[in-house]
């Protein structure tokens, strides 16, 4: 199930201290990792960690998912952004409307040429073209649409680290979210469903339980498990929502790169600690675009990508826009912070027969 934040009847956030913003970075990096080893990690107590996390996950600060990997993206997947103008009476319910697709990953208010930011996926590029003219296009109260579909993706949001943890405890994590050492071919695509359907709503399942539903022994779970995670057919992560760990403001950056640059830029600038989206796009006028967290509108005016050195500086800034409201979608009029809310259906998971 994909996550939906609001801001709906979501009451004041509680604080999310230094140890919390730790923890939660180890679940970034290892989202199945012991409590005793997350308590061993941070200095605390293997159960104090575990109610940290129940706090956290119950006041919507932070989530756990599982969802098919990058490697569905170069197996089928299209992913597009698309920028959706509206009549001004009409935004908030565009935005719920989207919300409710499952395709639709996000939905944002945004302050530029567009009213909405929507980043879609579908199983080929036709479907993006009927998500957007069969349904987006039909809402009441859209005036237009534009669609950049994406070529490359360089870093996204699960991809994306909070940066609380030093490098020693970085390194003294067990790392078990990334599978196995070494390449790995994909597991069967019946496997691989079975582990999505399997994991759904419940990322730390024990691996007993989990071996039940899949039907086979502990050992064999963990190493399907580890598998699909190593060959990138499967990926588990923590989500947190942005405001609440310190991040409150998204920006979203749009840059016209000489096309013979542009695979050697692209992963430069994705190294960016701040940037959470760096994705080659087509169909508009820039071919790079890149999103940031930041923790305050002061400091979009200093973000400029760190070219590499030796290729042109001469990345052209098509357009900036700062979002209002960012989601999965926080469509809410009360001006509070994202959380996670409940559930949408699940991205599509393989390529439409």
């Amino acid at each position: 199930m994909i996550p939906i934040t609001a801001g709906f009847g979501v009451s004041a956030r509680q604080h999310v201290d230094e140890t919390d913003l730790q923890l939660l970075h180890a679940l970034q990096l290892d989202p199945r990792a012991a409590w005793i080893d997350m308590g061993a990690l941070l200095g605390i107590d293997p159960g104090t960690a575990a109610r940290r996390w129940k706090r956290l996950e119950d006041d919507g600060t932070a989530w756990l998912t599982v969802a098919p990997g990058p490697r569905h993206a170069r197996d089928g997947l299209v992913g597009a952004a698309v920028e959706v103008e509206c009549e001004p009476s009409a935004t908030d319910a565009i935005a719920r409307a989207l919300a409710d697709q499952p395709s639709c990953l996000t939905v944002e208010q945004v302050s530029g040429r567009a009213d909405l930011l929507v980043e879609v996926v579908a199983g080929s590029r036709a479907a993006v073209v009927e998500l957007v003219q069969g349904r987006v296009r039909a809402l009441p109260g859209v005036r237009a649409t534009r669609t950049s579909l994406a070529t490359a993706l360089w870093r996204e949001g699960a991809s994306w680290r909070l940066d609380a943890l030093s490098p020693d405890q970085q390194s003294r994590l067990s790392t078990g979210s990334r599978g196995a050492e070494g390449p790995q071919p994909p597991p069967r695509a019946a496997e691989l469903a079975a582990l999505l359907e399997a994991l759904d709503g419940e990322v730390r399942m024990p691996l007993n339980r989990l071996a039940q539903r899949l039907g086979t022994s502990p050992l064999t779970a963990r190493r399907r498990l580890e598998r699909s995670v190593a060959s990138e057919a499967l990926r588990l992560r923590c989500d947190v929502a942005q405001e609440a760990v310190g991040h409150p403001v998204t920006l979203n950056s749009w840059y016209d790169v000489p096309p013979q640059h542009l695979e050697q830029i692209g992963p430069e600038v994705a190294r960016t600690p701040t940037v959470r989206l760096c994705a080659g796009i087509t169909g508009g006028e820039a071919n790079l675009l890149v999103g940031h967290w930041l923790r305050s509108h002061h400091a979009a005016a200093a973000v400029e990508p760190t070219w590499p050195a030796g290729s042109p500086s001469c990345g052209r800034c098509s357009a900036r826009w700062c979002c209002a409201r960012s989601s999965a979608a926080d469509v809410s009029s009360t001006g509070e912070p994202a959380r996670r809310i409940g559930d949408s259906p699940q991205v599509p998971r393989s390529r439409p027969n």
